[in-house]
């Protein structure tokens, strides 16, 4: 095990930064990934169009056969695949929402003014007037 002390770390704490590095062994046990499910544009969705999806949709289900072998999993599964299609067709899929940048340059501007104003701190050996202006920076980054 390997510890160090870092005393110039800004993590916006008046405690020091301590690292550690541990051996550890991981299992190799693999992760299994989920399936995300698309959205569909619901927007386009008004009574004239809906009208026509729903025809094309009791077509499709009208084509479906049924056979001996076939058990209720087989039988959804068809149903389920001919609304998807028309759906899909019909619709369309959602694009996914933009969520845009969050951190601008006024996000910039503060978390470099609370940097400079803790390295001045722990230079200024803690004087009560920088441990103050330290203070101040860090209420003022965190709006």
């Amino acid at each position: 095990m390997d510890v160090s002390l870092y005393r110039g770390a800004n993590i916006d704490s008046d405690h020091y930064l301590v690292i550690a590095h541990l051996g550890a062994r991981i299992s190799n046990v693999k992760k299994v990934t989920g399936f995300r499910t698309s959205k569909y544009n619901v927007s386009k969705l008004t009574s004239e169009v809906a009208e026509q999806n729903r025809q094309q949709i009791e077509e499709k289900l009208n084509h479906i056969t049924l056979s001996e072998q076939d058990n209720g999993e087989k039988l959804w599964e068809r149903c389920k695949t001919a609304i998807n299609s028309m759906a899909e067709e019909v619709l369309g899929i959602m694009e996914p929402a933009n969520k845009g940048m969050w951190f601008d340059d006024e996000c910039q501007s503060a978390t470099e003014d609370k940097n400079k104003s803790c390295r001045k701190m722990q230079q200024g050996y803690g004087t009560r007037s920088l441990i103050e202006e330290n203070k101040e920076k860090r209420r003022k980054d965190s709006l």
